[in-house]
């Protein structure tokens, strides 16, 4: 899209152009699903939208573990 095209030499992503332009608000911390990734996973079939739920989850158990040693 014309977006990524102005947005990679930026240094951004579309989400944070959006952001800048006002045209979407920025994400605010434990306030549900962030409007970029709920973007970028839409795009992904359910499978993909699935591993990811389960790469987080694994990345999150390891967390704890690094904590309690």
């Amino acid at each position: 899209s014309i977006l990524r095209k102005v947005a990679g030499p930026l240094g951004l992503d579309e989400h944070h152009l959006f952001v800048a332009t006002g045209y979407m608000s920025p994400a605010k911390e434990g306030e549900g699903l962030d409007p970029y990734v709920a973007g970028m996973l839409s795009q992904e079939p359910v499978n993909v939208q699935r591993a990811v739920v389960a790469i987080l989850t694994i990345l999150k158990i390891l967390k704890e573990i690094g904590k309690s040693k």
